[in-house]
């Protein structure tokens, strides 16, 4: 049995590892300044995503586009789950990839074909995926605590506006130097108004910067279900 390289897996289309990079980052953003923990994204954290792909990548996607390629990372992030957990399975840190008897692979394979991205290579966004998709359902064996926090964007400067060239009707959403989020209005356009801030338990975000923070973790292998 021939399996493709995970590129073939991965992208298609308009799609590249840089824009997955963005996407999520905007996500995981989004996430900590408002404070929820949703994995259902609300559309103005789709309109949000795709002003923030375009100013980093210089690619435009629709609505629609962003919600496929969530549910696309959303299935990365389960299948790899189900790979580390293949009977004989362990984390070769040299070849940065799952190791497991062939007999193992080939049963996945036979119920998930899709499991074959992660035959040669690990999940190049593990951490962040599991950021995006919640940490309610893994733990970190023998460690008190389940995240260690990194800083995102650390060599990026403040997000730009670079919408001048788009068509009428497109909403873009602000950063603030404060870390708030807010509606702009410029050349007769206006921009995209997000929810005012609600309470939902969580309490006030205490990002005050733009450059939010991110989740990181050990390797894949010491990710296991309670």
């Amino acid at each position: 049995m021939v399996i493709p390289q995970q590129a073939e897996f991965f992208y298609k289309g308009k799609w590249s590892p840089a824009c997955d990079d963005a996407l999520v980052d905007c996500l995981i953003m989004l996430k900590e300044e408002r404070g929820v923990s949703t994995t259902v994204y609300p559309v103005w954290f789709l309109l949000t995503a795709s002003d923030w792909i375009k100013n980093k990548v210089s690619v435009v996607f629709s609505e629609f586009e962003l919600k496929d390629r969530i549910d696309m990372l959303r299935k990365r992030y389960y299948t790899f789950k189900a790979v580390l957990r293949l009977r004989g399975a362990y984390w070769n840190p040299q070849m940065k990839a799952v190791v497991a008897p062939q007999d193992s692979w080939d049963n996945m394979l036979k119920m998930n074909e899709f499991a074959g991205a992660y035959f040669y290579d690990e999940e190049p966004i593990w951490a962040r995926l599991a950021c995006v998709f919640g940490f309610d359902d893994v733990k970190v064996e023998g460690q008190k605590e389940v995240v260690v926090r990194r800083k995102l964007f650390d060599a990026d400067p403040q997000p730009n506006d670079r919408e001048s060239s788009s068509e009428p009707g497109i909403y873009f959403i602000d950063l603030t130097s404060d870390g708030n989020l807010r509606a702009r209005e410029e050349k007769g356009r206006i921009l995209y108004q997000p929810p005012k801030p609600y309470d939902d338990g969580a309490g006030t975000s205490h990002f005050k910067s733009p450059r939010a923070s991110s989740c990181g973790s050990n390797s894949p292998m010491n990710l296991r279900k309670p």
